[in-house]
């Protein structure tokens, strides 16, 4: 073989063979790779160690979560001197919600740290609103 001088890759061979056992470069497509020569694995598998942890799914306990925004709403809103009924409401209804999600904490499987903390939100908030009724009493009654 001669060297061209215009054509750099003339002396190259053009499809060069694998060695050995080896694959020819891109015989296999990204994420897939022989295991033994028994089967394929596929991006993203983990090979089963992961199925029984993504089968196990736990229920949503809706109540406590409800319970814990209301809670949230009632505590802020006990701050105003005004929305004190609305905080008033809105904490008794957080505050069932709360002991309803707590009795079902063990038929949903998790939730419990949620409802706890909606029943304090919410009997803040309520405490909060009775303070604030108070001391509308106390204030405004006597002047009329």
């Amino acid at each position: 073989m001669t060297y061209d001088p215009s054509n750099p890759y003339a002396g190259q061979q053009q499809n060069p063979q694998p060695h050995g056992n080896q694959q020819p470069y891109g015989a296999h497509q990204y994420g897939q790779y022989s295991i033994g020569g028994s089967g394929q694995y596929q991006y993203g598998d983990t090979g089963g160690y992961m199925s029984a942890a993504r089968s196990v799914q736990t229920k949503t306990n809706v109540m406590a979560i409800v319970s814990l925004v209301l809670g949230g709403i009632s505590f802020t809103l006990s701050f105003g001197v005004v929305l004190w009924l609305f905080s008033l409401l809105i904490g008794v209804a957080g505050l069932i919600l709360g002991f309803i999600g707590m009795s079902k904490v063990k038929s949903y499987g998790s939730g419990k740290g949620v409802a706890i903390a909606g029943i304090i939100t919410n009997a803040l908030g309520i405490l909060g609103s009775l303070f604030w009724a108070f001391m509308s009493l106390l204030l405004f009654v006597p002047l009329m």
